[in-house]
């Protein structure tokens, strides 16, 4: 009997894409079996890692935020958005050294983001702004607060050497908040969740080649996704903690903290892409913040049929 064919997938081990985890192990535990296809997933440090190997075509598909999916598909890449994945998450982290007690105390200072397009940075955004403050990515002089682009998994490193208290905090996805104030000199600014309940975060996107050639390999896939994300959803603490501590090969003290946040990310999910919400995103993102240079029609770029 021939091989399967191969459907790679791109992620980081961060708490928006546990679904790709979960359905991972539960290929391994045999509680899923794809007829005609396997899923290899591919787990990666940084955004940058999973856009490069998209882009060469070495993954077919990938879990990106949603803006930064958007920007792909602007800038030509043949891809289609084919799920939401959580809902909601995150916060901005504070570096306790800056000594800062509200949003005006982040003036002159920088925050650290491991995308510069997301929804948090859109929620950023929006919090300076109403506070009188400029944002934005480039030199230090353009703005009142400097949003600069790094490694998740070198934050926490960049901030033990901040002797000039120049770095204000941080947004990134879970477990690296949890982390910095588990065992950092960090602690927690606010909730984007106060900001905007259920905001979207993640997406999954896949080459468009895959689905006009195996549109049957992409529903299973998808519905495959998507199970995971209710088991998640319906999971009692303890199941939880196990999906958790295989994901993320963390010890118990933030695997107790990682479990609640997720809990909260996947309490009510809605998988099914939202051409409404990614219309709020883009026109935020473009028109207001100036962090994604054009749009997109979004109609052309959502395949909505598989989550249904």
């Amino acid at each position: 009997m021939p091989d399967k064919p191969v459907i790679r997938v791109g992620c980081l081990r961060t708490a928006d894409h546990l679904i790709a985890g979960v359905t991972k192990e539960r290929l391994e535990k045999k509680d899923v079996d794809f007829s005609f296809f396997e899923m290899d997933l591919v787990v990666m440090n940084a955004l940058e890692e999973v856009s490069d190997l998209l882009v060469k075509g070495e993954i077919d598909g990938a879990y990106v935020p949603l803006p930064f999916s958007m920007d792909l598909f602007r800038r030509g890449l043949d891809i289609k958005l084919l799920l939401f994945t959580n809902r909601g998450g995150g916060s901005i982290v504070k570096n306790k050294a800056a000594c800062i007690k509200r949003v005006q105390g982040f003036k002159n200072k920088i925050i650290l983001t491991p995308c510069l397009l997301s929804v948090q940075n859109m929620l950023l955004h929006k919090i300076f702004f109403s506070a009188g403050l400029t944002f934005g990515h480039g030199s230090e002089d353009q703005y009142d607060v400097l949003l600069e682009v790094v490694p998740s998994n070198i934050i926490a490193e960049m901030l033990e050497n901040d002797s000039d208290n120049e770095i204000g905090g941080f947004v990134t996805q879970e477990p690296f908040g949890i982390k910095a104030i588990k065992y950092g000199d960090c602690e927690e600014f606010c909730k984007f969740d106060s900001l905007w309940q259920g905001h979207p975060d993640s997406v999954f996107v896949l080459r468009d080649s895959v689905i006009k050639n195996n549109p049957e390999h992409v529903r299973e896939l998808v519905r495959a996704f998507i199970e995971s994300g209710e088991i998640i959803a319906q999971s009692n603490d303890d199941n939880l903690r196990s999906y958790v501590e295989t994901f993320f090969r963390h010890d118990r003290k933030i695997v107790n903290s990682l479990h609640l946040a997720i809990k909260g990310m996947f309490a009510k999910p809605k998988f099914l892409p939202d051409y409404s919400v990614m219309e709020i995103v883009q026109d935020y993102m473009v028109d207001q913040a100036g962090l994604m240079a054009g749009k997109i029609d979004i109609k052309k770029f959502i395949d909505a049929g598989f989550a249904e």
